[in-house]
């Protein structure tokens, strides 16, 4: 398991970044989603309690942040998180191309679970304008964050003693 301290360093700064230095950079309404992508990965490279504790912290601290309806980010996180659990953590390597595809799997998810909820929250968006103008550009910034966080996020990773 990460530790207390590694999981409590990587949570501020990736709420730093999220809320204070990315709208900077962006226009606000179509930036990467940091946590989205941290998730993804934590779920395929990290242990399970790490990778649940980052969905739900992540979840709640993007909920507040955004001033959104609260579960917007939430639910899909921790939803994300144990699919990959369940499905994508025994076929995981290395490699940088698994995790820009598990990254870009996991936005597509989340663009289509979003659209679902602020449909069902009476939300004046329709479903496919919501995917194209916002879901499009999310999906290909969260890729290209994956590529940056990758090797970041294999470091933090305790590599457990071997059982022979």
């Amino acid at each position: 398991m990460m530790s207390t301290y590694s999981l409590v360093v990587l949570s501020a700064v990736i709420f730093l970044l999220q809320s204070s230095f990315l709208p900077f950079l962006f226009n606000g309404i179509m930036q990467p989603d940091l946590w989205l992508t941290v998730i993804a990965l934590s779920a395929v490279i990290l242990d399970r309690k790490s990778a649940l504790i980052l969905a739900g912290a992540g979840g709640f601290l993007q909920d507040i942040v955004t001033s959104n309806f609260f579960g917007l980010h939430l639910l899909p996180y921790l939803v994300i998180t144990l699919l990959f659990l369940k499905f994508g953590r025994d076929r995981y390597n290395r490699h940088w191309y698994v995790s820009l595809l598990s990254v870009l799997l996991a936005s597509v998810i989340y663009v289509c679970f979003s659209s679902v909820i602020m449909g069902w929250a009476g939300s004046r968006y329709p479903s496919l304008f919501y995917f194209v103008y916002l879901g499009i550009p999310l999906v290909l910034m969260n890729g290209g964050c994956a590529l940056a966080l990758h090797p970041l996020i294999w470091m933090l990773k305790r590599e457990e003693e071997p059982r022979w």
